[in-house]
């Protein structure tokens, strides 16, 4: 268990740095689907489906900001900025090659948050095209595609999550601001706010308690 998480957050770490593509990521465009992209990738590392982490990580929370550890990795020292925080494999760890099969893959429901808000399909295209090696993404219209119906509450799937994603708004040049949710079951859900600011080709993301 503890090695399959290793290889996702492996994962993950490089694709928190690859969500800008070449050159300035601020620059981009249409930033959209590197910026969800990124939030995912944090949701995904911060809070993994329960059925693949009882044992491998813990999410801790500091001054209304998640950061993630790793069970048995040595902790780099914290910034205190919130951020995801990942070791990086050793050399000769067979985890810094391995990919994780993809019927192992968490699935990762992605629902527009607001009122008549849409998230458009080459974004939602790309943002699956963007996570592809580390969970399966996909963009439901109708939450009974992403729950149990058969479990009190009507909890998320099992290897899955249930994230809600909001308009992208422009803060500045070099940061973007998201609302996010995380479906719990039909009775608690989890409001966050995301932070992502560009910083050479690649996004980094906090996630602030709502308030």
């Amino acid at each position: 268990m503890l090695r399959k998480f290793t290889v996702l957050l492996a994962c993950l770490g490089g694709l928190l740095a690859a969500c800008g593509d070449s050159g300035d990521a601020s620059s981009k465009g249409d930033d959209t689907a590197a910026v969800y992209s990124a939030i995912l990738g944090k949701v995904l590392a911060d809070e993994p489906p329960t059925t693949t982490t009882t044992t491998a990580a813990a999410s801790t929370s500091r001054g209304g900001a998640t950061t993630t550890t790793v069970a048995g990795a040595e902790q780099p020292d914290d910034d205190g900025s919130g951020a995801t925080t990942m070791t990086e494999p050793e050399p000769d760890d067979p985890t810094s090659t391995t990919e994780v099969p993809a019927e192992e893959l968490p699935t990762v429901f992605v629902e527009p948050l607001g009122d008549g808000f849409v998230i458009d399909l080459r974004v939602q295209a790309k943002v699956v095209s963007n996570l592809e090696a580390v969970a399966e993404v996909r963009f439901i219209d109708d939450r009974i595609e992403a729950v149990d119906t058969d479990e009190p509450g009507r909890p998320v799937k099992p290897n899955g999550l249930l994230v809600g994603l909001g308009p992208l708004v422009q803060a500045s040049e070099t940061e973007r601001t998201v609302q996010v949710r995380r479906y719990v079951d039909d009775r608690h859900h989890v409001d966050r706010l995301a932070t992502v600011t560009a910083s050479g080709a690649s996004w980094t993301v906090v996630l602030s308690d709502e308030r």
